[in-house]
């Protein structure tokens, strides 16, 4: 963990009852610069769609991708 120990101890109190969320592009983006992605993706589950994946590239290995299968009466969520 880096000097801002007590900072980032103070964010991730606020995921005490979150184990999964999904994740966008730039979060992904400024977690890593942030330098704690690995310490929330060990934390909770996240997830993402593969064109957000395929855009931050390997940062995003520990992340899950999640696909839609669409059908006429609803989508439905699947993860790989």
């Amino acid at each position: 963990m880096t000097e801002n120990k007590p900072a980032l101890q103070e964010i991730f109190s606020r995921f005490d009852l979150l184990d999964k969320a999904l994740i966008d592009a730039s979060s992904i983006i400024y977690t890593h610069r942030a330098d704690f992605l690995e310490i929330l993706e060990s934390s909770i589950k996240l997830f993402s769609i593969p064109e957000i994946l395929s855009e931050t590239g390997p940062v995003s290995k520990g992340i899950e991708t999640l696909t839609c299968k669409r059908n006429a009466s609803s989508i439905d969520a699947t993860t790989s």
